[in-house]
């Protein structure tokens, strides 16, 4: 049997106050009217707010790569790795993305005339989140060996990781500086006459070397002109650079 709440419906197997065990009792026995007369002093306040924060280990496990950041590089203890699940810094006790930089933003907002009511305010916040939420430790105290033993488990796992050098990458040896290595440079002259690539010329060259002399006109107007040109017009074109193109050929043939 469980000892459960008449009044809030809550389960309690441990002493939210200490973590001792509670002795389990009927479930009649447990019920009442609303009030906490059966169970030990300030245990009605403690355990109100021990249900605000509830984490599965199939819940937490998932975002492990979450919440390992969160760890301190130093061993830890089961509790801590419980805080660092919940979002809480285990060295500094600040829950993460909370109000700890509600001072700075207050000040930069007020400038240094801040009011005394709202100083007073941002120290009470700030004292208040310097410390681990009561809740979570409420939550921890209440919560059984067996589930406490996953987060025993990720300590000592967090620890053995240490020690084999760390979750971070470790770091590249310096490498010395080089000189930057400049290309070789290409010889102009080519030591063989084949390396050459020579690009014989076409008729469209040949009319267009022609009308360079005659008169001026811009790329897109002498393939205009040649395109209306007919083969006639074209054919002494052609047969000037069947020409040139024979005599290149033989030319390069007797420097090889």
């Amino acid at each position: 049997m469980e000892l459960v709440c008449g009044g809030c419906q809550c389960t309690l197997r441990y002493c939210p106050c200490c973590g001792a065990a509670l002795p389990l009792r009927r479930e009649g026995e447990a019920r009442h009217g609303g009030g906490h007369d059966t169970l030990p002093s300030g245990t009605a306040a403690c355990h109100a707010g021990a249900d605000v924060v509830v984490t599965t280990p199939a819940a937490w496990r998932l975002d492990a790569a979450v919440w390992r950041q969160r760890l301190p590089r130093r061993p830890v203890s089961a509790y801590e790795v419980y805080l660092a699940v919940l979002g809480v810094a285990a060295d500094a006790g600040e829950t993460v993305g909370g109000g700890a930089a509600v001072r700075g933003i207050t000040e930069d907002a007020f400038g240094e005339d801040l009011p005394p009511a709202a100083a007073a305010a941002v120290d009470a916040e700030h004292t208040r989140e310097q410390q681990p939420p009561r809740d979570a430790a409420l939550s921890w105290l209440r919560m059984a060996a067996a589930e406490k033993q996953a987060y025993a488990a990720e300590a000592q796992a967090w620890q053995d990781t240490l020690a084999a050098g760390g979750p971070a990458p470790p770091v590249e040896p310096h490498r010395q500086s080089r000189p930057p290595q400049t290309a070789p440079r290409s010889s102009t002259k080519r030591s063989a006459a084949g390396e050459t690539r020579v690009r014989y010329p076409s008729s469209f060259d040949l009319f267009r070397a022609g009308l360079k002399g005659r008169r001026k006109m811009t790329m897109t107007e002498v393939c205009a002109v040649w395109r209306c040109m007919s083969a006639a017009e074209k054919a002494p074109y052609d047969v000037a650079a069947a020409s040139q193109r024979t005599e290149l050929r033989r030319h390069h043939a007797l420097s090889r």
